[in-house]
């Protein structure tokens, strides 16, 4: 992706969390101090000086100061990511301080003990493949390509060595290494999804009187609700390291949350760039 793509891509995203307000109406918290100059800092300046070349449209002319700066206020301010302890999670921005609320946390805490790292106890390279939840009695959801790291095949006909995999249900930033008092092995791989990314994996000693209900609305009509995602991210080597460092403090694997809202879905992109829209 080119400067220009990324540019347009990120006053998207950016034009999706200001709505209505505008461009103008994002700032970084450090700019938004109770004044004296102290309250401005290079990140601040670099920040405001790309949202309004991105307002004017001027996005050749941004530098990569103010693109790092832009990238980083959508994911740190904007998109927060908090760290999962216990069953509760740490205090995000102010953006998002409805979900600091002892009601919301109090909601929440019951669903993080049913969302557990897929773990790959027979790998020399990788030590886990993904984020897994409960779903039904003995069942945990996940993706397709997790599961194919560990089985073969698609739909109900699945090869699949036992021992393989495990689900961990802690792995948050404050547990012990070698705590594994919520650590199940999987006994099966019951299904995966030939055209969705999604596989059900068989694990004995889930929980049986909990689990997480998927939603069965349409995406359109839950445009605007405000959601949580729940995993364990890692670092991806596609993207800018730094930026990365400097959203996740540079600590990677253990459960996370972030916040976010519905929008409406778009369509795939499906035209080559210069190609032209009528058939």
């Amino acid at each position: 992706m080119d400067k220009l793509e990324k540019a347009k891509r990120l006053k998207d995203m950016l034009s999706q969390i200001a709505g209505r307000q505008g461009l103008e109406s994002i700032a970084p918290a450090s700019g938004r101090a109770s004044g004296g100059l102290e309250s401005v800092s290079p990140e601040s300046t670099n920040v405001q000086s790309g949202l309004e070349k991105l307002a004017d449209n001027r996005h050749q002319d941004i530098t990569p100061n103010e693109m790092f700066g832009l990238e980083a206020i959508v994911m740190k301010e904007n998109r927060p990511v908090v760290f999962v302890r216990g069953n509760s999670y740490d205090d995000v921005g102010e953006s998002w301080s409805s979900l600091n609320t002892p009601e919301v946390k109090t909601r929440l805490s019951g669903l993080f003990p049913l969302i557990g790292r897929i773990e790959l106890p027979t790998s020399t390279l990788v030590p886990y493949a993904g984020t897994g939840f409960v779903v039904g009695k003995g069942l945990i959801a996940t993706n397709r390509h997790v599961a194919q790291e560990f089985s073969r095949g698609l739909g109900l006909t699945i090869q699949y060595r036992g021992g393989d995999a495990a689900i961990d249900f802690k792995r948050q930033v404050d547990t012990p290494g070698d705590d594994h008092t919520a650590y199940l092995t999987v006994r099966g791989v019951e299904m995966i999804h030939p055209y969705w990314d999604m596989a059900l994996l068989q694990v004995d000693g889930l929980p049986t009187d909990k689990m997480l209900h998927l939603a069965v609305r349409s995406p359109e009509q839950l445009v605007n609700h405000n959601i949580v995602a729940v995993g364990y991210p890692a670092p991806d080597p596609r993207n800018d390291v730094a930026l990365q460092d400097k959203i996740f403090g540079g600590v990677y694997y253990v459960k996370r949350l972030q916040p976010g809202v519905v929008r409406a879905r778009q369509g795939p992109e499906l035209r080559e760039r210069g190609q032209r829209d009528d058939p």
